[in-house]
């Protein structure tokens, strides 16, 4: 049986260029594609330190592969023993979709990909790139289930009426029902596109499902009706489809928002968790620990304990942004104090 672990990068060509909050940059230039490298890096970095027996596979859309501050990217997948899969999108999304977004369904590219590959009884986790790994994910891989079991984000769980990327979980549930032609028991659970971890059977059975979705969502979207706007609106569908063990993840990956002055939910018993999923850490933490991934060769060697602590240090600790915010008050301050100054002039 094939235990596999995964990642992807999509970069974008100047026509499918897209403005992504978390970075602040065009996704077609090379100073926003080297803050996801660094992420990738360090997502296969992490995984190796204790997942040395799975399988390891990165799906790309390009063939062309960087040097991101001195290190030879596609020379150290090679050293590591990582699979590069390229796969073009097949999914397109049409411009105006939703805001600019053009790649939200790689991932039904990569699953019918795997879907070929892999046996029914297989184990496949694909991850968003900046996650990073805390702990051996071998518990989860020696789970038994049929099909796919999902992450449900609790900090907090979104009300059923909030709109979460265009679509609320009340307008899913009457988009799910009439797609299975049934009422569902409840309100459908937002179920998070960070990780999708699943057997081959539900693979197979959502490559042959989705481009007849696919098409259906186009003709909804050229009528202006309600659809499914991102990966996780459409998973959510597939998990309730089939019957999916819903949030039975929360145990194993967290969504972490690390920012005091914006939302924090860092908890001391999130040591217990073996996959961390930092969204607002692309531009600082990765960097950071990037570097002193470059500075020390390697994370794998560290000791327990000071791997505990640097992943702390440079992706969960607030003093960080204590510094960096004291900074950008001062900043802050001499701007203003440079316009009253122009301004009395």
């Amino acid at each position: 049986m094939r235990n596999i672990i995964a990642t992807w990068i999509y970069l974008d060509s100047k026509e499918e260029q897209s403005n992504y909050y978390q970075t602040g940059k065009k996704s077609d230039t090379f100073s926003f594609q080297k803050i996801y490298w660094r992420c990738v890096i360090l997502f296969y970095e992490t995984s190796l330190r204790y997942n040395t027996s799975f399988e390891h596979i990165l799906f790309s859309n390009t063939n062309q592969f960087p040097v991101v501050d001195g290190l030879d990217v596609r020379q150290w997948f090679e050293q590591n023993n990582i699979q590069i899969v390229v796969l073009h999108n097949q999914y397109v999304m049409p411009k105006g979709y939703y805001h600019s977004w053009q790649n939200q369904f790689y991932e039904f590219s990569i699953i019918e990909y795997m879907a070929k590959e892999l046996d029914a009884s297989d184990m496949f986790m694909l991850l968003d790139s900046d996650c990073v790994f805390s702990k051996s994910v071998a518990p989860m891989f020696e789970r038994k289930f049929p099909m796919a079991q999902t992450f449900v984000n609790m900090f907090p769980e979104y009300d059923e009426k909030i709109s979460i990327n265009g679509l609320s979980r009340k307008e899913m549930q009457s988009i799910i029902e009439e797609l299975l032609h049934t009422r569902l028991s409840e309100t459908p659970r937002y179920c998070g596109g960070e990780i999708l971890f699943a057997t081959g059977q539900f693979l197979q059975k959502v490559a042959g499902d989705f481009p007849m979705l696919y098409q259906w969502l186009l003709d909804r979207n050229k009528n202006g009706l309600p659809k499914f706007n991102e990966e996780a609106h459409t998973l959510t569908y597939f998990y309730y489809k089939y019957d999916c063990e819903i949030a039975a993840l929360n145990d194993c990956i967290k969504q972490m928002w690390t920012n005091p002055h914006l939302f924090r939910n860092i908890d001391p018993a999130d040591n217990k968790i073996p996959i961390l999923h930092l969204p607002a850490e692309k531009k600082r933490g990765f960097k950071m620990l990037y570097a002193f991934f470059l500075k020390n060769g390697g994370l794998r060697n560290i000791p327990e304990n000071d791997y505990q602590t640097i992943l702390y240090r440079y992706l969960l600790d607030v003093k960080k942004y204590n510094r960096w915010t004291t900074k950008f008050i001062i900043k802050l301050k001499i701007r203003i104090n440079h316009l009253i100054t122009k301004f009395k002039k």
